[in-house]
């Protein structure tokens, strides 16, 4: 796994692991914490889309061609 690899999967763990801390240490009624949980997801969902998304236009800027090199690849 390469360094941004280890990175994403950091921040997922640093994620998961405050909601967790975050859902046992603030007491609320079973309503309160379901909406808290809700807001939550969502927000970690928005997250890790833009962080993908950020990963997407990584990968594919670092693995397309560069076109100078085509043209002079051996020929």
């Amino acid at each position: 796994m390469d360094d941004s690899g280890k990175m994403f999967a950091a921040f997922l763990l640093g994620i998961i692991a405050g909601g967790a801390a975050g859902l046992l240490l603030a007491p609320k009624t079973g309503r309160e914490a379901r909406e808290n949980v809700e807001r939550y997801v969502k927000d970690v969902e928005g997250k890790f889309n833009q962080k993908k998304e950020e990963f997407k236009k990584r990968y594919r800027k670092d693995s397309a061609p560069d076109a100078a090199q085509g043209e002079n690849a051996g020929y």
